[in-house]
């Protein structure tokens, strides 16, 4: 009986270890967004309506803040297509157990004609600075990655919102329409 009680306990340190918060690689500290903790049995996704610009929201299981700072269309870039860019971050909790791999990957943006659009692997100079990371990069309990992430905008729709969306955690998103 004793045992148990001990394993329930390591349990219930291990659950409040991985709670927390982070702060910027830039020394600026993201704003918290405060809401009640959700009713049993409701699901942990964003309201319709989004995240605020700015905001922080829990995403990718609660391994991570996940922010959008902003969104700018239309960017010069190269010819033959219309670019939008939108400065992002991504921070690893301080209390995550494990380092979390980051990239344009999970980061989407979709359109007010239904389209879901990937980040484009495109590099021009004319683009806003720094550009967020383009292949995977470790990041440690606490550490951020901040930067833009282009878009080359489909010609039947306008962008809606930006998306947070890694594999086999619901999305995240914010509104720029």
């Amino acid at each position: 009986m004793g045992r148990v009680r001990l394993a329930g306990a390591a349990l219930a340190l291990l659950g409040a270890l991985v709670a927390g918060c982070a702060t910027t690689t830039e020394g600026v500290p993201p704003t918290t967004v405060r809401s009640s903790p959700p009713a049993p049995g409701a699901t942990a996704s964003p309201t319709p309506s989004g995240v605020p610009l700015g905001h922080p929201a829990q995403a990718d299981n609660g391994q991570v803040q996940a922010t959008v700072f902003g969104y700018r269309e239309p960017l010069t870039g190269p010819a033959g297509s219309a670019w939008g860019g939108a400065d992002v971050q991504v921070c690893v909790q301080k209390t995550t157990i494990f380092d979390v791999s980051v990239s344009r990957g999970p980061w989407q943006l979709a359109t007010s004609g239904g389209h879901v659009v990937t980040p484009t692997q495109v590099s021009d100079d004319r683009f806003p600075q720094p550009p967020y990371p383009t292949d995977h990069r470790r990041l440690h309990p606490g550490d951020c990655a901040r930067g833009w992430i282009v878009f080359a905008l489909p010609a039947d729709g306008r962008a809606a919102a930006v998306q947070y969306a890694p594999t086999g955690a619901p999305p995240v998103r914010w509104n720029v329409a």
